[in-house]
């Protein structure tokens, strides 16, 4: 029987209707397939076009690409700032911060977040280092939640040390050693301050810190991990940081200022 005559039929022409139906599903799907992939490379393209994106502190991204579950960052750290092992040391504040860097550009942040959300998609950033490598994941449904949320980066940062900071002030005095106490920190809208006092009695004086000296350094005096995490925190928050230490014979202070994050060395 010849189509046109299936047509002209009743039954024919409800079948007529189911086929044609049929195909303009087919083809809406093939369609959209189309324009989901376009879109996703169109991103991808664009990305690739500021490579490399400064992360400031931590490194910078020198390569992005999409697999079949994930949108992937790789990120070249700059180990003389903080190390791969370092990153590896407090896992839930380097995806916390890892977060924060995402958001940083707020427009930006919220389309890809609803991009990789409309179409099932995590996220996976790699740390690399010289000799090691670190991946932090989201999940499509922590993607889901990024999308729905408010990304202000800075906001974020602010309440995440806020709460650090009153988490340990409630532990001070801190003794790093025989020589170091933490006494104090404190939070405004320019930075975040750590106080210690420093017992020269111990054969060490304050004026063994030199004027010029870089945080890396430093922190090999002071022995307290989480103030280069810290550091960068302050750092997405548009925040410096200040350590101060003082002599707790003579009362004689030095201030080390590391001003955002393209500074924070």
């Amino acid at each position: 029987m010849k189509l046109d005559s299936i047509f002209n039929t009743k039954k024919g022409l409800v079948i007529g209707l189911l086929v044609t139906v049929f195909i303009a599903f087919i083809g809406r799907y093939l369609s959209e397939h189309t324009v989901n992939e376009s879109e996703l490379d169109f991103y991808e393209e664009k990305t690739k076009e500021k490579l490399p994106i400064s992360l400031g502190f931590v490194g910078a991204v020198s390569n992005v690409y999409y697999t079949n579950d994930d949108i992937v960052y790789v990120c070249n750290v700059n180990e003389q700032n903080i190390s791969v092992s370092e990153l590896k040391s407090d896992i839930n504040e380097t995806w916390n911060n890892c977060r924060l860097n995402l958001m940083c550009d707020k427009n930006q942040a919220k389309h890809l977040f609803c991009l990789l959300n409309k179409y099932g998609k995590g996220i996976k950033v790699i740390y690399k280092g010289k000799n090691d490598s670190l991946e932090i994941k989201f999940s499509p449904s922590e993607v889901k939640e990024l999308a729905s949320t408010e990304t202000d980066p800075q906001k974020a940062a602010i309440e995440h040390l806020e709460t650090y900071v009153s988490e340990k002030n409630a532990q001070c005095p801190v003794n790093s050693d025989s020589i170091l106490t933490l006494v104090q920190l404190k939070l405004d809208k320019s930075s975040l301050y750590y106080y210690y006092t420093i017992d020269e009695r111990q054969d060490f004086t304050i004026d063994s810190l030199k004027e010029n000296i870089q945080l890396s350094d430093l922190l090999l005096f002071i022995k307290d991990p989480t103030i280069k995490p810290k550091g960068w925190e302050a750092s997405l928050a548009g925040l410096g940081l200040r350590l101060l230490f003082t002599s707790a014979q003579t009362g004689q202070q030095k201030v080390y200022r590391f001003h955002k994050k393209e500074d924070t060395k």
